[in-house]
């Protein structure tokens, strides 16, 4: 046999063992050691000095599997190439996988338990009305007052009566004992907004009337207030006269003496705000300005080519306002959240599908490393469906409810990713029917407020267009549900529900 032959022959060979082992990225790795150890043995076998001729074979050896090799790494960045654009491309058509949840830490210890009650008050409405660092949580149950937990929802306080405000309940707690709750009146001869205060946990309160909040005789208010600390906080007000004239104004009040007294944020800046800010804690809280819906409200309002983004880290008294580098060819978007780090913050936004065949839903993640001033595209993804409740435990760790069923998915699963979104995976707990808002006190303990729809009572009377019975609702209370609370100490993996 001649060196030619030799070459062809283990040539042929290392053809052989690349098909078997073309695994990227590590296939160019283990390439190169095969090559030196069988260049190696063929040069220098045992009792043979290198000769001219075999040094020149070598050489074309070399250069040979050298064209190989860089084959072989064209190959491999295709192959991750087409992996990363079937998850982050626009033209991708299925979904990312979603993976296993991550192991349980045995260090983990079982989820709270709770004592059974002697009587039960029916199915309650409950709003989750604020979450503290130190672990607190607070709760509207209605028909009861409200309920509080120290311990991450492990045991609750007594039922406490709350300050009357038909509708929806909104607060804000700094710690175990000190909280607001904003209340409006309208359609009096005096509208006005009020905040009440606690510093005993809810036992009891004192009101303080907004006056910097002035409403007209035909105006509301839709209030929100948020606190840095239990002297400074802010509260955001939404005024309109219920859509008489179309127009909508907002303003802004602070204090600094735990809501003792308040005055106007002047100049406002709230003016273009769509929607109350979101806070991510007591310092960060951010606000987009855009089209949310795929529809301008009016003619005079951006599209999404043009979206704002407003960012606070001092509790809301100071804004810094920049736009979003989108493509203006974006018809609307949904889900977002905002997630801080030292120098660094991170806004992730899903995008609503342009068509039908637009998935799974796309999704950017913006970046910027001077306080929200300016930002620019760190990457695109697609998520593996809409999300919902999209929560953070931390800078890379999120925790969402999937919208639809995924291929292979529990309906309203819960997802996580570990790296930003670029991955997710299915948490083994149970899907949830509709995920309403979840909280996070870190990647282990968490609460979720779930809205349970009840089973619609029907009689049929008369016939559809096709000849099926045609639904009639008996009751509008018949289809109503209620919403409940889950708590979890081991990262979602199970969930206990709280018998308010």
């Amino acid at each position: 046999m001649n060196d030619f032959d030799s070459d062809r022959d283990l040539e042929a060979d290392v053809r052989a063992e690349l098909r078997r082992t073309i695994v990227p990225p590590a296939a160019p790795q283990y390439l190169r050691a095969r090559v030196e150890e069988m260049a190696e043995q063929l040069s220098t076998g045992p009792g043979r000095r290198p000769s001219f001729r075999l040094w020149i074979g070598r050489g074309a050896l070399v250069l040979r599997l050298a064209a190989t090799a860089l084959i072989l790494v064209v190959v491999a960045a295709t192959f991750v190439s087409m992996s990363r654009s079937s998850s982050a491309g626009p033209g991708s058509g299925s979904a990312p996988m979603i993976g296993p949840a991550r192991a349980v830490d045995p260090a983990v210890t079982p989820g709270p338990t709770f004592p059974l009650r002697t009587a039960s008050t029916g199915s309650a409405a409950v709003d989750l009305l604020a979450v503290t660092a130190d672990g607190g949580v607070f709760v509207y149950a209605k028909d009861e007052g409200m309920r509080v937990s120290l311990d991450s929802g492990v045991t609750w306080s007594e039922a406490r009566q709350m300050p009357y405000k038909a509708g929806f309940y909104q607060g804000d707690f700094v710690d175990g004992e000190h909280g607001w709750v904003p209340t409006t009146t309208q359609g009096t001869a005096t509208p006005d907004v009020t905040v009440y205060r606690t510093s005993d946990g809810g036992r009891t309160w004192q009101p303080a009337q907004i006056g910097s909040v002035t409403l007209g005789a035909n105006e509301f208010a839709n209030a929100t207030v948020h606190f840095l600390d239990t002297s400074h906080g802010q509260l955001w007000a939404r005024l309109s006269d219920g859509g008489i004239s179309g127009t909508e104004r907002c303003e802004m009040s602070i204090t600094d003496d735990g809501g003792a007294t308040w005055s106007k944020l002047y100049p406002s800046s709230c003016i273009g705000m769509f929607q109350p800010p979101t806070w991510i804690s007591n310092a960060v809280g951010y606000a987009l300005t855009g089209d949310p819906a795929g529809d301008p409200v009016s003619a005079s309002d951006p599209r999404l080519g043009d979206m704002k983004t407003w960012v606070t880290l001092d509790g809301g008294r100071t804004w810094k306002i920049a736009s979003i580098p989108m493509d203006p060819s974006e018809v609307g978007y949904d889900t977002t959240t905002l997630v801080a780090a030292p120098g660094r913050l991170r806004l992730f936004v899903e995008f609503v599908p342009k068509k039908g065949s637009d998935w799974p839903p796309r999704a950017a993640v913006y970046e910027s490393t001077d306080d929200g001033a300016t930002w620019s595209q760190a990457y695109s993804i697609r998520v593996p469906d809409q999300l919902r409740a999209l929560s953070t435990s931390g800078f890379d760790d999120w925790v969402a409810q999937m919208d639809n069923s995924a291929p292979g998915v529990t309906q309203g699963q819960l997802v996580e990713t570990l790296d930003g979104g670029r991955t997710w995976n299915a948490l083994p707990g149970p899907g949830f029917s509709n995920v309403t808002d979840m909280r996070w006190w870190d990647d282990q303990r968490g609460v979720v407020d779930v809205y349970i729809p009840a089973p619609c009572q029907s009689n049929a009377s008369g016939a559809g267009r096709s000849g099926e019975p045609q639904v009639q609702q008996t009751s509008p209370d018949t289809c109503s549900g209620h919403s409940t609370l889950f708590v979890t100490n081991d990262g979602g993996r199970t969930w206990h529900q709280v018998p308010f």
